[in-house]
């Protein structure tokens, strides 16, 4: 099966018809809702993802499936906000406490939170469609280079697919030449980031040669054309994105 993780997928799906701008503009608000989110806020916010991902006609097991490795990177922010939290003790350890569990669980749920959320707007939304609407939204503000911004947002939500084909490419080797059946975690992380950081910075350079020898030039770009009016389902989305936004500031309330 093809990579979906920050994937864009083609297809008929209802999120892929939202206009960008709103899409944008959604998970800008969604993000903000789980920092300020409490337990049933998050909770309500994942019941939300979740159905975006259903819309959007995703995988949502194999999008689970690819994005498990940041699990590990939320059990370590977990366990670094456990340690470091003072409360009470919890149980018979006393270098943990209650207030540091729950904190903890909540930061890595809400990080893992906001990768699906942005893996389900990759998904969704191709980079062309994200660069024009990133330089429409910028266009009417003053001194702000809105083709620069633009053409940046767009190189990175570019470069996330590579980051994680790459990754799946670098795994796949090592797993045929038998590194996975090390038992040692440490060995197993170091022969899988620095081949994949090798791989990276020479695509990186392959890149950068390639725009400099065709002169690229960010503020040459071409300006988007017409002006799309925003129809029903776009503001439909916006008023579920801002009922979201308010129920999550009640239930924290």
């Amino acid at each position: 099966m093809a990579p979906v993780s920050f994937h864009f997928i083609s297809g008929s799906g209802a999120l892929q018809g939202i206009d960008a701008r709103v899409k944008l503009l959604a998970a800008v608000g969604l993000s903000v809702s789980a920092y300020y989110a409490d337990v049933r806020g998050m909770a309500l916010l994942t019941l939300l993802l979740a159905a975006c991902a259903w819309l959007s006609a995703i995988p949502l097991a194999a999008l689970l499936r690819e994005t498990r490795v940041f699990a590990f990177v939320g059990a370590i922010v977990f366990l670094g906000v456990a340690l470091t939290t003072p409360g009470e003790t919890a149980g018979p350890l006393p270098f943990v406490t209650v207030e540091g569990l729950k904190a903890g669980a909540l930061v890595a749920w809400r990080l893992l939170l906001l990768v699906v959320l942005g893996a389900v707007l990759t998904a969704s939304t191709s980079v062309e469609d994200i660069r024009r609407s990133v330089e429409r939204i910028l266009a009417p503000i003053p001194l702000v280079p809105e083709r620069r911004v633009a053409f940046l947002m767009s190189m990175t939500v570019a470069i996330l697919p590579m980051i994680s084909d790459t990754a799946a490419e670098v795994s796949d080797a090592q797993r045929s030449r038998c590194s996975d059946l090390h038992r040692n975690p440490v060995r197993k992380i170091r022969n899988l980031t620095l081949p994949l950081l090798m791989q990276l910075f020479r695509k990186a350079d392959e890149i950068g040669d390639a725009m400099e020898s065709r002169g690229f030039d960010p503020d040459s770009s071409p300006a988007p054309r017409g002006r799309r009016r925003l129809r029903a389902k776009d503001y439909g989305a916006v008023l579920c994105a801002a009922a979201a936004f308010a129920a999550v500031i009640i239930l924290r309330g």
